[in-house]
């Protein structure tokens, strides 16, 4: 009778919330099991018997995915929402005074619950990175050369800051230091 104690345990409702918190979170039925202390078979038989802890262990996954789904998209397109204030005031009898005050909010969409929709269902064209890596085509071709006018004179500078006049000085020199250049 181990057993029927047990399960009794795991039939209140801080078990049955336990159990559908891990099943929301993804654990499998071993693991689920190993948390509760009993064998696996013995949780797959109580799954089967008892209808509070079929519910708790299928419905956690389902249910959780979709409220968060639905309120994933609410915050997408924006929603309604009643609000209600209560007010107490004490009377001077000594009585309180009670009144309430419905109002109706509207909740503007929210841009990141957008992005994180349309990254997740649309993700070919909202993916936030996309294989963005350029080719080296694509790095070939954005090379950029500047020409600039320095005293009526046109030279041009690469992308790496180095100019014609740069690479014709660095020729010179290395032209001055051939000794053999000038014997010729």
């Amino acid at each position: 009778m181990v057993t029927k104690k047990k399960i009794e345990k795991w039939k209140t409702e801080q078990g049955l919330l336990l159990l559908t918190c891990w099943s929301r979170d993804g654990l499998t039925l071993e693991q689920i099991a190993k948390k509760m202390g009993v064998s696996y078979v013995t949780l797959f038989n109580w799954k089967e018997k008892d209808e509070q802890i079929f519910e708790a262990l299928s419905n956690g996954k389902e249910v959780a995915d979709y409220q968060v789904e639905n309120a994933l998209f609410q915050r997408c397109i924006g929603m309604d929402i009643s609000e209600t204030k209560v007010t107490i005031k004490p009377r001077a009898d000594g009585s309180i005074s009670t009144t309430e005050e419905k109002t109706i909010k509207h909740i503007m969409p929210d841009v990141t619950a957008c992005l994180a929709w349309l990254n997740n269902r649309q993700s070919t064209k909202w993916k936030r990175n996309r294989d963005n890596i350029p080719t080296q085509e694509e790095l070939d071709a954005s090379k950029v050369t500047i020409n600039v006018v320095n005293a009526g004179k046109d030279s041009k500078i690469s992308a790496n800051g180095e100019s014609d006049e740069d690479k014709w000085e660095a020729e010179w020199n290395a032209a001055e230091d051939d000794e053999s250049w000038g014997d010729e």
